[in-house]
């Protein structure tokens, strides 16, 4: 498929004085080309990780299913990081367009291009997640014990790795919603956006669902609980009414769901961040390298990238965390205190975003 070029839009006419006018119509055809080639990301993710033929390969993989998958992740990352980079300044939600648009009476559509590139993020990485628990069954079927790295499991330091970034996109998703605007909740969505908005929850459904211990699974359950009042709010008669009652429809089924899980283990901090280091030490000599992993996260925006580690490379984990999610870091769930979580300390290095408050 060839890409939209301006002549492929009717001739419109406006007003030559009418400046705002005139930007309005340019912001709409820019809207939709840049919708065009989300949607052509998305379809590859779907062809990718959703199809039949890849969930057989994936299954056949075994164990080494997430690292299979981290692989196939990376080059469409990559393009997921092109495609919100090269974002146009009139279709990006940063601190100057949001001034601007609170000084005028306009309505802004361009709220769903970005719900749809958090779904697209949030799609991408539910699949890396959901390979973690089919990894280890795979190899705890073989060995017929708990799963572990040595008998192909998920090394432990990979799997928190990949948590971490996604609960970095999770909190970049929330806090988006969080920061939507009136003019933006009143204006025209996408038919797909209902789902987007469920598609955030049920993200964070998953990662309470598969969380190893009892405190980050009630971590996900408050942050849950506030995005669901944010949903609720943004429900308001006049303010997108009925925009976000399918979400807050499958919120509700969902922790329903998860309230009859068994109980999880209770994790200490420092323990699990003892079992942490240990588990990168164990990374490191596995793969022949004797010295300090060197963790370097790229500047805001650029994604980060961890450096080969002990003179190995470990393929899956660098292309992995170094996938792209909007620019700025260090972002608080809504409503959240600093001081509830020391787990933002972690997390927060890790490069994510609420669209609004980005710079350009």
């Amino acid at each position: 498929m060839q890409d939209l070029v301006p002549n492929d839009f009717p001739d419109a006419e406006w007003d030559d004085h009418d400046v705002e006018e005139r930007i309005e119509i340019e912001r709409g055809r820019i809207l939709f080309g840049q919708m065009v080639q989300l949607s052509q990301i998305l379809a590859e993710i779907l062809e990718t990780f959703y199809t039949l033929q890849a969930s057989h390969t994936a299954a056949n993989a075994g164990a080494q299913a997430t690292q299979l998958i981290l692989s196939l992740a990376k080059p469409i990352q990559l393009k997921l990081k092109e495609w919100y980079s090269g974002l146009p300044a009139v279709v990006r939600m940063d601190a100057n367009f949001q001034t601007s648009l609170s000084q005028t009476s306009r309505l802004s559509s361009i709220g769903y291009l970005h719900l749809a590139y958090f779904a697209a993020e949030i799609t991408l990485h539910r699949r890396i997640i959901r390979s973690m628990d089919a990894s280890a069954a795979a190899a705890a079927s073989v060995t017929g014990s708990s799963p572990s790295p040595a008998a192909g499991g998920v090394d432990p330091y990979i799997q928190h790795i990949c948590r971490s970034a996604a609960k970095a996109r999770l909190i970049s998703a929330m806090d988006f919603v969080n920061r939507l605007t009136p003019s933006h909740l009143r204006s025209f969505w996408y038919f797909a956006s209902k789902t987007n908005f469920a598609l955030i929850g049920t993200f964070g459904s998953l990662l309470w669902a598969t969380s190893p211990g009892r405190e980050e699974g009630e971590w996900y359950r408050r942050r849950l609980g506030e995005y669901r009042w944010t949903l609720s709010v943004s429900s308001k008669p006049g303010e997108g009414k009925g925009l976000t009652e399918f979400a807050m429809g499958m919120l509700d089924i969902s922790a329903g769901l998860l309230k009859k899980l068994p109980e999880k283990p209770l994790l200490s901090r420092s323990g699990s961040a003892v079992d942490i280091d240990a588990a990168r030490r164990q990374s490191m000599l596995a793969l022949g390298g004797t010295g300090t992993a060197g963790m370097s996260m790229g500047s805001a925006g650029g994604g980060g990238r961890f450096g080969s580690i002990g003179g190995g490379s470990m393929s899956g984990l660098e292309s992995y965390s170094g996938m792209h999610s909007a620019e700025a870091s260090g972002v608080q769930s809504p409503r959240s205190p600093e001081s509830e979580s020391s787990e933002e300390g972690v997390y927060g290095n890790f490069a994510t975003a609420g669209m609004a408050g980005m710079a350009d």
